[in-house]
């Protein structure tokens, strides 16, 4: 519905209706009393471009669709709230509004959110304290970037510890990640613990194997498996697991005559 924009003759008009409690070019507000009056009279069957016209506010002058627009937000607060909040003029305070007190509610969302962050602020920092303390591997020397799954887990961690079911969208904004993709995280989590205990039972076979071997790669793992254990496992999985339980394999140094003999030649 196009935005009606009132003339000064409009305006004046307007202004000398009994019904209107003030006007401007964009915006009419309507008096209490008369917003009440038009409830009841709707309740009796009339509709709202009859309630208005009778009132001296014909649908050309305050604009096509206002009359049935106003009367519908009325009756939708008298519903909800009561007679009360009708009589109580609200529109254009800063402070107020039809549901309570703008300004408080405001102040209370900031500091929910504001604690949302300290949460997830500290709980980040003791996340990241212990992956260094078992000495976790980061590329390019990024010590604070977690992984997608670290932070799903730091939210869900922090909602479940604070009780901020209501801060989802704010804590994974903080994380940097979406939010579909933290309940598609959630929602998963038996799969996720079905593939830990699958990736244990593993990681005992590949433990034994690499204590066995002492200084051996993921080839010579992978031989074993498929020699000793009739075991098929690809090089991707071997990797992961291992990596998973910080398991490095010994790097054996390059002989020197062989260097030598390759010199010579």
């Amino acid at each position: 519905m196009s935005k009606k924009i009132y003339s000064q003759a409009e305006i004046q008009a307007l202004r000398n209706n009994p019904n209107v409690k003030s006007v401007t070019e964009k915006s009419i507000t309507y008096s209490s009393e008369f917003k009440i009056k038009a409830i009841k009279q709707s309740k009796q069957g009339m509709t709202s471009t009859q309630i208005f016209e009778l009132a001296g506010l014909p649908s050309h002058l305050i604009g096509k669709g206002k009359s049935n627009q106003s009367l519908s937000r009325w009756k939708r607060l008298y519903k909800d709230h009561g007679e009360d909040v009708l009589l109580q003029e609200t529109r254009g305070s800063k402070n107020n509004g039809p549901y309570g007190p703008r300004e408080q509610l405001s102040l209370q969302e900031a500091l929910d959110k504001a604690n949302a962050r300290i949460a997830y602020l500290e709980g980040n920092l003791e996340l990241v304290k212990k992956l260094e303390q078992h000495e976790r591997s980061v590329k390019n020397d990024k010590r604070n970037d977690l992984s997608k799954q670290e932070r799903f887990r730091l939210i869900n961690q922090i909602i479940c510890e604070n009780q901020l079911a209501g801060m989802v969208n704010h804590l994974c904004d903080l994380a940097g990640v979406s939010k579909s993709g933290y309940y598609y995280w959630l929602n998963s989590s038996d799969k996720r613990a079905e593939r830990d205990q699958n990736d244990w039972e593993d990681f005992q076979l590949l433990y034994s194997i690499f204590l066995d071997k002492k200084k051996c790669g993921i080839d010579e793992i992978k031989m074993a498996l498929e020699t000793e254990y009739d075991v098929v496992m690809n090089h991707k999985k071997i990797r992961r697991i291992l990596r998973k339980n910080n398991i490095i394999s010994s790097m054996r140094a390059a002989k020197p005559y062989r260097k030598m003999m390759k010199a010579g030649i």
